[in-house]
């Protein structure tokens, strides 16, 4: 269904509202692939020329990306990924979002503690036969529960202009 969209500032309400739709599905569907540790339905999530950049935690491909999941997710029993805000502009078979996203991860052993990590997803999506997924994605590290516990080489939010959002995603500039 698509709607013609009212300006407000520099951010236009409205437009394609089901390409929003199923851009935010194709984001719970990664969080779902990632907790249930499916890692077909995370692959389904990006196209086969896809790039990940979670900082030098990993950046590479989608295929190394997802070789790479398991050897670090695995030291959790149990993940929750959410997405909470989550903004898209979207310019015919491209689109760009930004996505908060908050992950539980709840370590192993005998006294098990639930280490909470706060971001943003930075993503750019293309639709090809007719069908979005990410193209490229940018992890951006807000806030954790573990001090330190920041990758000093990945990109790291800010509250003004400097912040990454603003140099990965042209079309929110």
């Amino acid at each position: 269904m698509k709607m013609e969209g009212a300006v407000q500032g520099k951010i236009v309400i409205g437009g394609d509202m089901e390409d929003k739709f199923l851009l935010r599905e194709l984001l719970e569907t990664y969080c779902r692939g990632i907790d249930r540790r499916d890692l077909e339905l995370v692959r389904s999530c990006f196209h086969e020329d896809a790039i990940d950049d979670h900082g030098s935690l990993f950046r590479g491909s989608r295929d190394d990306y997802i070789a790479f999941i398991p050897t670090y997710i695995d030291q959790f029993s149990m993940t929750t990924h959410h997405i909470t805000n989550a903004l898209f502009n979207v310019d015919g078979d491209r689109a760009e979002g930004e996505s908060y996203v908050l992950a539980n991860h709840v370590t192993r052993g005998w006294a098990p503690q639930n280490i909470i990590a706060s971001g943003r997803y930075a993503d750019r999506f293309e639709r090809r036969d007719g069908v979005w997924r990410i193209i490229h994605r940018t992890g951006v590290a807000d806030w954790s529960t573990i001090a330190g516990g920041f990758d000093p080489d990945g990109w790291v939010g800010k509250v003004d202009g400097s912040d990454p959002s603003y140099t990965l995603l042209n079309m929110f500039v």
